[in-house]
């Protein structure tokens, strides 16, 4: 017995720590992986945010929810639905259940849309030195950033160019590209790449076929469209590897789903005479604005109907989104059904650099609660309402180890590290008291190596269930 590994009590003892896959069923373990695996997987073949809005329309529709407009029942709308019109993309939607006066609001907020790279208003381009032109074999089509991306991860891949070219008629353009990779004999080492550097071969030699490819009369037409690149699946999106799910879009579709699943599966119980609305919402990437992406818009309109289908006209009087505080939460706060850090073997490299060890969310631990604002002394989260989720989980969970099945985490990346300021309960903390509740992600943002635990999406399923019927 020479090996190292079999001499070291380190490794004779030691067991893959993943408190959320322990204690659990046959029954359950069925669930997981016979039912919501391939449901997720399915979900996750949507690549951009309008996507995603058909599939959640599909899965409300197959169990019999009225799709299109707000009513009595439960109801899905997305935000063209609602009477938004040009000023949005069909890019979020809402799941509804109108219940009882007086009974609780419950509201999950999830976003629709992933980190990718979108096409530039004026995006063609070709090397315009005169030599250096004679090798250049097509156009090249620029991009820039939609989200937080990073250059070395996008290069070498072959992506899909899909979205809408608008005008005359509406036209779904879906269209292969590549994204070429540096030879390894030129590439300079250290140096930092930058977004400009990520073009797309389009294959096209001439400029007349470029355009008739995309439809368009000439390269003004290209600011009438809104185009994405996003990688290009050669199969199924998604791949299991032990308990991991691998997939693009994880961040956020895979909390996106759960919330789905959750008030669909909330729905067919009927437990509860409480009104609730699961938004998934647009632009969350981008700092959550627009009429799809922040409160006023699409959210409130929705918050505003379901009320007014609730109360009638007593709902006149009220002072929205004000009493949504005062009177409808009660004694909880909205979910934001987001995504973090969790801590694989590259993230484990940087802790005590720019991730905290002990504050970040741990895959294979179940979902995450942040007991802290994404911004240092930006926003503050309740610590009552932290507890009053913990207790509603804890209580309402089961088995032998409940509190086995979520964590409590801060803020995981170092004081003086740069953080995004445009997460979903940020956004919307300034109209009602949120807390993130959400999925730790591997490789998150990465293109083609974010992973999550199954057994942490079923629980975050189970968990925003509980937070639907809550009292």
């Amino acid at each position: 017995m020479g090996s190292f590994t079999d001499k070291s009590d380190n490794y004779k003892t030691f067991k893959g720590v993943q408190p959320a896959a322990d204690y659990v069923g046959a029954e359950v373990r069925e669930q997981i992986f016979g039912s919501e695996v391939p449901g997720l997987v399915d979900f996750l073949q949507a690549r951009i945010a309008h996507e995603s809005v058909l599939k959640a329309r599909d899965l409300a529709s197959e169990v019999g929810v009225s799709c299109g407009a707000p009513c009595d029942g439960p109801y899905f709308v997305s935000d063209r639905d609602m009477g938004f019109g040009a000023s949005t993309d069909d890019s979020s939607y809402a799941l509804v259940k109108p219940g009882k006066k007086g009974a609780p609001l419950r509201i999950i907020l999830a976003h629709t849309d992933s980190p990718c790279l979108r096409l530039t208003p004026q995006p063609v381009f070709i090397e315009s030195d005169a030599d250096l032109c004679l090798a250049y074999p097509s156009f090249s089509l620029m991009t820039r950033p939609s989200g937080a991306i990073r250059v070395d991860d996008w290069l070498g891949m072959d992506v899909d160019i899909i979205g809408r070219a608008y005008g005359e008629k509406t036209r779904h353009i879906d269209i292969p590209g590549r994204i070429k990779h540096r030879s390894f004999h030129v590439d300079s080492g250290e140096e930092t790449r930058r977004p400009f550097e990520l073009k797309i071969d389009s294959g096209v030699r001439k400029l007349g076929r470029l355009y008739e490819l995309f439809g368009m009369k000439d390269g003004m037409d290209f600011a009438c469209a809104k185009l994405y690149a996003v990688p290009h699946f050669p199969g199924t999106n998604g791949r299991l590897v032990g308990n991991e799910l691998g997939a693009y879009g994880l961040d956020d579709r895979a909390s996106l789903w759960a919330a789905t699943s959750a008030g669909l599966e909330s729905l067919s119980l009927e437990e509860s005479d409480n009104t609730w609305i699961v938004l998934g919402l647009d632009k969350e990437e981008t700092g959550s604005t627009g009429a799809n992406g922040g409160y006023p818009g699409f959210c409130e309109s929705v918050i505003k109907e379901t009320l007014e289908v609730v109360y009638g006209d007593e709902a006149k009087n009220f002072d929205i989104p004000l009493d949504l505080r005062r009177r409808f939460l009660g004694n909880m706060p909205v979910i934001s059904a987001d995504c973090d850090v969790a801590l694989g073997d590259a993230e484990l490299q940087q802790t005590g650099d720019s991730l905290d060890f002990f504050n970040s969310a741990k895959t294979g631990w179940g979902p995450f609660i942040s007991s802290e604002g994404p911004e240092w002394n930006d926003r503050e989260v309740s610590p009552e309402h932290v507890a009053r989720l913990a207790s509603l989980f804890s209580n309402g969970l089961g088995g032998k180890k409940p509190r086995d099945r979520f964590h409590m985490i801060g803020k995981g990346t170092a004081y003086d590290s740069e953080f995004a300021t445009g997460t979903m309960a940020d956004v919307f903390d300034r109209f009602f008291p949120c807390v993130d509740v959400g999925l730790p992600i591997t490789g998150l943002h990465s293109p083609r190596g974010e992973a999550v635990n199954v057994y942490d999406v079923h629980w975050l399923k189970e968990m925003l269930g509980l937070y639907l019927d809550s009292e």
